[in-house]
């Protein structure tokens, strides 16, 4: 690699509704900075299946919608399965979408288990 600049290292989350927002309080202990491990995927961008679900956890309930405009590699979709959230994702590549649609096929085969809600995670102060 021969980049001229830092590498990126950070994720925006966009929260937008439609009407009133919901906040579930078990969530209140969220920071805004997030550590956690990268994850390895065909995707260039790929993200930790724990950031969605901390962040639609944080700010839906069961049966919500959840709308993701750049799909990647549908890591928001199966987090959203996880959860029992509904979901309808955009996508310009179509070896992206036919990826996307492949991991959340994948999730749905799987035997039902209780929806996922996030632990508690330890928190870090970043100095």
């Amino acid at each position: 690699m021969n980049a001229k600049m830092f590498a990126p290292n950070d994720e925006r989350i966009y929260w937008l509704c439609k009407s009133n927002h919901k906040w579930n309080q078990s969530c209140v202990s969220f920071f805004t900075v997030w550590k956690m491990a990268s994850e390895v995927s065909e995707h260039a961008c790929a993200f930790p299946l724990d950031y969605p679900i901390r962040a639609i956890s944080a700010v839906t309930v069961p049966d919500d919608l959840v709308f993701e405009p750049f799909l990647g590699s549908g890591t928001t979709g199966v987090a959203c399965v996880r959860l029992g959230r509904r979901f309808v994702g955009t996508e310009i590549s179509e070896q992206y979408c036919k990826m996307s649609v492949e991991r959340m096929e994948r999730e749905l085969a799987q035997p039902c288990l209780p929806t996922l809600e996030p632990q508690q995670a330890k928190q870090e102060a970043l100095l």
